[in-house]
């Protein structure tokens, strides 16, 4: 008796008598087969009859109910990584320093401003210009020696007249007055910038009458014939 093989089942042959038989058998034995390779491809994700993974439309794989991630394929879960917790860094702390301490300026060096006035007689006499000694001893003792320690800026000096004479005349000699003044500092080893006006006879101080004596005119005006002195200097450190 002969045998009819059945290779795709690996199965002992037959014998020949049974060879016709095996048309429902060898239907039954493919559907074993494809069953059988259906469950070793089989995965827990939803599959359409050519066991491929059937995809959303948004083109995502999907799950079963049985998936876990140990069933994950590459395509659709990839290699997956435990879930990372997102981490919240916290506010950043912008420290503000505190503004600078104020820079305190230092004090101004004390000042040893003057001022001094030459009236009269015992500056100028009428109509001259030389300084009296009696005014050279009040310059002396109310400007040189207190300003000994102090660093003088500058000096205004201003001469004036009385109003007897001519304008011009009176002019000149009021400025002649100033400058004979600084000449007098400047000998006494005074170093400063100077300033010297002719005020004429302008800004006068007194009130007297025209109609009186001449001489007594000339004495009632002795104040207009000054000199007054402006000093700017400061206290030396």
């Amino acid at each position: 008796m002969g045998t009819c093989p059945l290779p795709l089942l690996n199965l002992m042959p037959l014998p020949l008598t049974h060879c016709k038989l095996p048309s429902m058998l060898i239907a039954l034995t493919v559907l074993a087969v494809s069953a059988v390779q259906a469950a070793e491809t089989a995965f827990d994700y939803l599959q359409d009859n050519r066991s491929i993974i059937v995809r959303s439309g948004f083109d995502l794989c999907w799950h079963t109910g049985s998936w876990t991630p140990a069933d994950a394929v590459l395509g659709c879960d990839g290699t997956l990584q435990p879930p990372i917790t997102k981490i919240t860094a916290p506010p950043l702390m912008v420290v503000v320093p505190p503004p600078p301490e104020p820079e305190t300026a230092p004090a101004p060096p004390p000042r040893c401003d003057r001022h001094l006035s030459l009236a009269g007689d015992d500056a100028f006499q009428f109509n001259e210009t030389n300084l009296r000694p009696a005014a050279q001893a009040t310059i002396t003792k109310e400007l040189i020696s207190p300003l000994a320690n102090c660093d003088i800026e500058r000096i205004v000096v201003k001469g004036y007249a009385d109003r007897l004479g001519a304008a011009s005349y009176n002019q000149q000699l009021s400025e002649r007055r100033a400058e004979i003044v600084s000449a007098y500092l400047t000998s006494r080893g005074v170093k400063a910038s100077f300033e010297t006006h002719g005020m004429g006879a302008t800004e006068s101080i007194t009130h007297c009458n025209d109609k009186m004596a001449h001489p007594a005119l000339i004495a009632c005006l002795a104040p207009d014939r000054r000199v007054s002195i402006e000093v700017f200097a400061v206290r030396r450190q």
